[in-house]
């Protein structure tokens, strides 16, 4: 039995707008008793890619989304195989705090009560049904033997799960090779009379000389053809066609940067010729979303900074809080970390700074303090030391004295008390006690109206132009 509504501009989904409303089914007999009652939450969203072209994208909602991911093995050192749900919301909650968006479920459909926090928590989850043969790969296309049990699984999955708005793909196995098996699993999701789903094995067989049987594409009505495909054998699953997204593994840095600019790479390890099992990398004109490219082993990783850290996302640099409170701020921009009077320093140019989330630094209420260490301030200069967006908290005027803003304190301005040598390190602090301000320059008390206090929002940034702050 289909039921089906129309909705006027729902909310949608996504990553970032988890919206999900709740739907409530009932049973009623003819006598009007109700007799069963369901609840779920679903979401409205749609996933597409624009495959076809170099530099194609999976889109969310028609809009371009990077998958930054992990692989999840459905274990805990305590429970074993059986997680909490404590134990799910701490994972969600760490992900999102890391920005992560995108889980793979490795390698079998996880407890459905991860993917409906994953509804909740905002995560594109890509399903992948339990079908791995490891290093046997050819097994699936050299026997009929597990033909019905393989493909009852993925459709199984399919049923229990396509109401969830997180599931954004699903996988059809990994490292089992690709047989008539897997283009049935495809079928099932799509349809078999989509386009990109083969009407033969001829070339689906990939270890074995020939595939044991073929595949009847006739009568395959498709089960979830709102969501992406996904396939991973050994090699990556480059040529087959029925995936959405090109899945290498354990792929060198710098064949990803030739496939990027159109370069041949048939001959990269990864890949070969279709005789030695590796396949090829086909035309590459598909969004590349990689199943897996580094195994944590003993002492393995090793070459996962220049990825991740040069491609993937530069790196996240820290501003410690020196006073212990844990108010860290991040670096923006370029600024060059080197060594400070005390410590480390960061040299600041045009468009460097660090920026403190007022959650952190707790600006709008309460009492403060802010220190920071600078030196390199060239006579003449003008400098926003402590500011928040166009309004200046802390700085140096053009002949060197300190600047308290205007905006941040009533009867703000400059203060009378001169910087030293551009050469010398200074300490400047700031400190909001009771509702007043006190502005301290090298353990010298250096206001002199006592400014009261007003209260400040949003974001602070430290740094701006040429200055080196501790």
């Amino acid at each position: 039995m289909t039921l089906e509504t129309d909705v006027d501009a729902p909310k949608q989904w996504s990553a970032e707008h988890p919206n999900l409303y709740t739907l409530v089914l009932e049973l009623v007999a003819e006598n009007g008793r109700t007799t069963e009652v369901v609840l779920d939450k679903v979401g409205f969203r749609t996933y597409e890619v624009n495959r076809g072209g170099p530099g194609a994208q999976v889109l969310v909602n028609g809009e371009p989304v990077n998958l930054g991911g992990t692989n999840r093995h459905e274990t805990d050192p305590d429970s074993g195989r059986t997680l909490p749900v404590e134990t799910m919301r701490a994972d969600f909650e760490r992900m999102k705090q890391f920005n992560v968006n995108s889980v793979r479920t490795s390698h079998y459909p996880n407890d459905p009560t991860y993917l409906r926090l994953a509804d909740e928590y905002g995560i594109y989850v890509m399903s992948e049904v339990c079908c791995e043969t490891h290093w046997w790969e050819g097994i699936l296309a050299q026997t009929t033997a597990f033909h019905e049990q393989t493909v009852e699984r993925f459709r199984r999955m399919l049923l229990r799960d396509r109401n969830h708005a997180s599931i954004f793909a699903w996988s059809t196995g990994n490292e089992a090779g690709t047989a008539a098996e897997h283009i049935n699993m495809a079928a099932l999701a799509v349809g078999s009379d989509d386009p990109h789903v083969p009407d033969s094995t001829a070339d689906a067989a990939r270890l074995a000389p020939e595939p044991a049987e073929s595949f009847d594409e006739d009568g395959i009505e498709a089960l979830a053809p709102d969501r992406l495909l996904y396939h991973q054998p050994n090699h990556g699953g480059w040529d087959i066609e029925y995936a959405d997204m090109l899945g290498p593994r354990y792929i060198g840095l710098d064949t990803l940067l030739d496939l990027a600019a159109g370069n041949d790479v048939s001959d990269s390890p990864r890949f070969g010729d279709k005789t030695a099992g590796d396949g090829s990398p086909g035309d590459g004109k598909r969004p590349v979303v990689m199943g897996e490219y580094n195994h944590a082993m003993g002492t393995s990783l090793g070459l996962v900074h220049r990825m991740w850290s040069e491609y993937i996302q530069p790196t996240v640099r820290k501003a410690r809080d020196g006073s212990g409170s844990g108010n860290d701020g991040v670096l923006v921009g370029s600024p060059t970390v080197g060594v400070g009077r005390t410590g480390g320093s960061v040299t600041f140019r045009d468009g460097d700074y660090i920026d403190f989330p007022t959650d952190a630094s707790d600006f709008a209420s309460g009492d403060f303090t802010v220190a920071l260490t600078f030196e390199g301030v060239e006579p003449g200069t003008g400098i926003d030391l402590v500011s928040m967006e166009d309004r200046t908290v802390l700085g140096l005027d053009g002949n060197g004295r300190v600047r308290l803003g205007g905006k941040a304190a009533a009867g703000g301005g400059s203060v009378a008390a001169t910087a030293a040598d551009s050469d010398e390190w200074h300490t400047l602090v700031l400190v909001r006690d009771g509702g007043r301000l006190r502005l301290y320059l090298d353990g010298e008390r250096v206001d002199r109206n006592r400014p009261r206090a007003r209260v400040l929002r949003r974001e602070v940034e430290v740094g701006s132009r040429r200055s080196r702050v501790r």
